[in-house]
């Protein structure tokens, strides 16, 4: 066998390699997404998420995390705050951690409250989370698109019209 033939031979089993490692550590962060999302859901009380609970006769919240530096959360927040068809069984509420300069939320209601975003912060942003009328959090997903935000919107309104 010449040089040439070993190094590309080695070559090939080396993007192999990097190949099969890219696709473990891409199923390694979907399982660790899941379960911080269970984990996270299922330490928050009632008691701490009192301001995030649905007014004005909402059955349940959709909560925005966002953060003000965010480009993220600002291609997704006019999905968020555009008006929806006049459900008003969920109330869409915005939550940060400072007050927002960089965001326009529109007529929503902002929560600005370290203590209560570090309490939900699932570790990624921007994040949805449904809270019911008791104050619990019912999901928290990713709401990295504007068709992910929809989505979860969409499905929140079903979830509160039962």
């Amino acid at each position: 066998m010449t040089p040439l033939v070993a190094v590309v031979v080695l070559q090939g089993v080396a993007l192999v390699l990097v190949v099969l490692a890219l696709v473990g550590l891409q199923q390694n962060l979907r399982r660790l997404e899941r379960r911080v999302g269970r984990t996270g859901a299922s330490r928050r009380g009632a008691t701490e998420l009192t301001a995030l609970r649905p007014q004005d006769g909402a059955n349940l919240s959709c909560v925005l995390l966002v953060s003000d530096h965010c480009p993220i959360c600002a291609s997704v927040l006019p999905a968020f705050v555009e008006p929806g068809a006049d459900d008003r069984s969920v109330e869409r509420i915005v939550l940060s951690r400072v007050a927002l300069t960089q965001h326009d939320v529109g007529p929503l209601r902002t929560v600005v409250d370290r203590d209560l975003y570090d309490a939900l912060d699932p570790g990624w942003q921007p994040a949805l989370a449904v809270v019911d009328a008791a104050g619990e959090v019912l999901a928290i997903r990713p709401a990295g698109s504007v068709d992910a935000v929809r989505a979860l919107l969409g499905t929140a309104a079903q979830r509160a019209g039962r």
